[in-house]
Formats: C-alpha cells, structure tokens, sequence
C-alpha cells in the first residue's frame, strides 16, 4: 500500500545499492549545467527508437502523510518521518528503460533513497526502480537502468516515485528532480487477424492489426487490406492525420 512506503524505503535504503535485481545503478555524474536543454520539451515524440524523457522537479514531490513535514529550499527534504510522493504519468504501452535521481548529498553517514512504484487497481505495490545514494558527491545525477524494461499499462496500474532521506533532516541530503527515460512501441499482435489477406503469419501482421485497432486503416474494402497496393497522396492524408490526430486550431 502507499501508505506503507515509508517503511519500505528505509528498507530499501539499509540493503546495498545493488537491492534491486532488475536494475542496474549507473555511476553518480556531476550536476550538468546544461540541464535545461535536456529537459526541454523533445521534439521526438513519435517513433520507436529514441528515448523520450519526463522530468519530475522538487516542487511536485508532496508528503504521503498528513503529518510528515519538509523544506524546499533549493530541493525537497522530508524534516520528520515519512515521505515524498510524486504521480508519474507515461503513455499506455510504453516502455519505461531508466530512472535518473538529481540530488544533493553532503553528509558522510546519511543517505537518500529513491523508488519508482507500480500500484495496481488492488493495492498491490511492486517496486521497480530504485536509486539510493551514501556518498557525499554534491549535487550529481544517479542514473538506474531497468533490465528489462518495463510496459506501461494504466488500465490496471498508476505510477509514482517516492523520496525519503532516512533520518538525515538537516538538509544536507535532498532531491532536486526525477527524470523517467522510456521508449514508444508497438503493440504486441492480437491473436486473430482482422484483414483476410494479412493473416497471422505475414510478416506485417503486427504493424497492420495496430494500424486498424488505432482507428487508422478500415482496409481497402471486402474485409481485405491490399498490403501491396500503391498509397496514394490522399491515402497517406488518411493515415497521417489518423495517427499524428492533427486537426486546425480553434
């Protein structure tokens, strides 16, 4: 349960940094100065390829408990008991790759912990990343790779990154930002085909049944398809248009 996070990272946090099998820590890297450009709005928002990222700063991390304190003061730090919650929102189907803690830590005995939480329309928690810091390094950033990498699915799931710096509430270990890394990606293929002539073992199958459970393609008439038919210009207006959903403004 969420209410139970509390106690989860102070477990977490008294394991080794390796705690969590599905993840590898990278090396901490030192506070990049030209982070505003990375946390740019990217222009890559389509395809399967790049790496897209969502930043979650400070601010947006609130309390789990209704008597947990903290200080913003050029990051979050919890100041007694509890933790800082923050929501993740990523789209459906997608596949989360990494987490990257930006943080500060300049206390030789603390340390700072940070987890990436799958909570299911149940209650169940599963924990998926986690980012924990001892070393005092100034303010670096912390990256976690998923192996493997993790699908997004909101039907049945939500998404949230909890914060806690143990018992250190001196300020001298908090949290600047969150970034999540993932990548866009096909969905998997039905089991029927929708198309008489894209059956189950073309080799297109999967990208034409994601075609049509878009709403992109109804076909080219008589429940067939014509994967090899010539597209024309006003064809291609048809499915660009359906898959980028572009429309004139107000």
């Amino acid at each position: 349960m969420r209410t139970r996070l509390f106690h989860v990272i102070f477990v977490v946090l008294a394991l080794s940094s390796s705690a969590i099998a599905q993840t590898t820590v990278g090396p901490a890297k030192a506070f990049d100065p030209t982070l505003q450009q990375r946390t740019a709005p990217s222009p890559e928002t389509y395809g399967t390829a790049s790496e897209a990222v969502i930043t979650i700063p400070d601010f947006e991390f609130n309390p789990n408990q209704s008597s947990t304190t903290f200080v913003w003061n050029a990051g979050k730090y919890v100041t007694s008991g509890g933790s800082l919650e923050a929501g993740v929102h990523l789209p459906a189907g997608a596949s989360i790759t990494r987490v990257e803690l930006q943080a500060c830590d300049t206390n030789a005995g603390g340390s700072g912990g940070l987890v990436l939480v799958e909570t299911d329309t149940s209650g169940v928690s599963t924990t998926l990343a986690s980012i924990i810091i001892f070393t005092p390094n100034g303010c670096t950033l912390t990256p976690v790779t998923l192996t493997p990498a993790h699908t997004v699915n909101n039907a049945i799931n939500s998404y949230y990154l909890g914060w806690n710096n143990g018992i250190t509430w001196d300020g001298t270990i908090k949290i600047q930002a969150a970034r999540v890394f993932y990548k866009l990606q096909v969905s998997p293929a039905p089991g029927t085909a929708t198309f008489a002539d894209v059956p189950t073992t073309h080799l297109f199958f999967q990208y034409v049944e994601a075609l049509a459970a878009a709403g992109i393609t109804s076909g080219c008439g008589g429940g067939n398809f014509c994967p090899d038919a010539a597209v024309t210009r006003g064809q291609m207006a048809v499915f660009l248009s359906k898959a980028l959903g572009l429309h004139w403004a107000p």
